[in-house]
């Protein structure tokens, strides 16, 4: 008999866009003895859910309904007291997740499809359809940078490594390119996907990168030759 495991039926009303856990995996204590942990979900009818799960019960503990349109993507804080959403609505919302109000929002004639923070929390990376990576201040709102050399590529996927110096983009176009996070300019490009790179994710000790595209390959980068080879 195999062991049944938890499932959420109907999380949202349409389907869900977006995901993320609220208690981060380097953690010791990422699960309680009991089994209870929290999952963020974001849904095509533009809400934040979360949900407390045990091996016996999946509890909805908070819909927050701010976007109007589909949320695309969630990322918890370090301390896991608040996320941010983006949404193809133009927006992006950082919640509370204690008392599940509202703490910020900025707004962009876009429809935005990646949102980071950078390590430090101080700021917020963001992607939309209008081709240009935005920083945002986490605090005020504000937009305090665009990158235009964006607009010449579609990108779909998007990381930063961990000290927040560099931050990795895949593109519609299968091209892997890394940024240097405070002058704006592309550092490195990767060549060998013959279709769109649809997520990318830098390891935790930066030595690598990994790609997935459409093509159906995975592919695993060493960041050092990337940035020799760029640099011969």
């Amino acid at each position: 008999m195999h062991n049944r495991e938890p499932c959420i039926q109907d999380a949202h009303n349409e389907s869900v866009t977006a995901i993320a856990m609220r208690t981060p995996f380097s953690s010791a204590s990422t699960f309680s003895s009991s089994g209870e942990w929290r999952l963020l979900t974001g849904g095509k009818d533009g809400r934040v859910r979360m949900w407390r799960i045990t091996p016996s019960r999946q509890t909805m503990e908070a819909s927050l309904k701010e976007h109007r349109g589909p949320v695309s993507a969630i990322q918890v804080t370090q301390n896991c007291t608040a996320c941010v959403s983006a949404s193809s609505d133009g927006s992006c919302i950082v919640w509370n997740l204690e008392t599940f109000v509202r703490i910020q929002a900025m707004f962009a004639s876009t429809e935005f499809c990646r949102v980071l923070y950078h390590p430090d929390e101080s700021q917020l990376l963001t992607y939309g359809s209008d081709r240009r990576i935005t920083y945002f201040d986490a605090y005020d709102g504000e937009a305090i940078r665009f990158l235009e050399e964006a607009a010449d590529h579609e990108m779909l996927a998007m990381d930063i490594e961990h000290s927040g110096t560099l931050f990795v983009t895949g593109g519609r176009d299968g091209m892997l390119r890394l940024w240097h996070y405070d002058n704006g300019e592309t550092v490195a490009i990767g060549r060998g996907h013959i279709e769109a790179i649809n997520a990318v994710k830098i390891s935790p000790d930066r030595k690598k990168i990994v790609t997935v595209g459409s093509e159906g390959a995975v592919m695993i980068w060493e960041m050092g030759d990337l940035l020799e080879q760029t640099q011969g």
